[in-house]
Parts: C-alpha cells; sequence; structure tokens
C-alpha cells in the first residue's frame, strides 16, 4: 500500500491498519469490493476515492459506524467484523461529478 493509503488507514482505523488491504486497480468506472477473511478486509478499488467509500460503506454496514459532520467523527470499533460473500458497488454514470458541479454552477448563477 502506498502513503496515501497508509495515511488514511494510520488517521481512520490506527488500531486495524495491519488487517486492512487496499489494492487499487485503475480502469474507468468508479467502484469497490470489499471481502473479509481470517479477521482481515480487502478492499479493491479503481481509485483512492471508491476505496475509502468501500471502507466506509463496510464501517456502516457492518460495524454499525455513523460518521458525521456535526456530531461522531471518530471511528470507535473494537474488532473488525467479518462477513462472508463480498460487499460492491459500481457506478454506471461516467461523468457523475461534473454533473453535480454543473447542478451546484447553476443553482448559484440563477440564484435558485
Amino acid at each position: 500500500m502506498d502513503g496515501v493509503i497508509n495515511g488514511f488507514l494510520e488517521r481512520n482505523l490506527p488500531d486495524f491498519k495491519k488487517d486492512i488491504s487496499v489494492t487499487v486497480t485503475g480502469g474507468e468506472r468508479d467502484s469497490y469490493c470489499v471481502t473479509a477473511e481470517n479477521g482481515k478486509l480487502f478492499v479493491r478499488a479503481n481509485n483512492y476515492i471508491s476505496a475509502f467509500a468501500g471502507i466506509y460503506d463496510y464501517l456502516k454496514k457492518y460495524c454499525k459506524v455513523q460518521l458525521s459532520w456535526c456530531g461522531n467523527r471518530t471511528i470507535n470499533i473494537e474488532k473488525l467484523v467479518m462477513f462472508s460473500g463480498e460487499l460492491s458497488r459500481e457506478i454506471k454514470q461516467k461523468f457523475r461529478v461534473y454533473e453535480l458541479l454543473h447542478t451546484g454552477l447553476f443553482y448559484v448563477l440563477v440564484g435558485f
């Protein structure tokens, strides 16, 4: 794992840094796949953002973590919860960030 991933894990899940393996594969579509086995979490994603979204979705679904900008900002878990199968997601829209930016700019310029 590289410095970006190590830094993210050190800041957010320092007690589990050695138990989480993140692989960035590249690719055009935003996607991730999370699996768990033998006390370790494996994340495969096309980029950093997708990888971190996969980790957060795992934390929400299996560890019952909820983070908020105005409330809980720390991850407090005692262990990584193991599960069978995989947790995966693929975003089909090619320009989803571009579309959101244009929608926001439209409302700013028009004054809604």
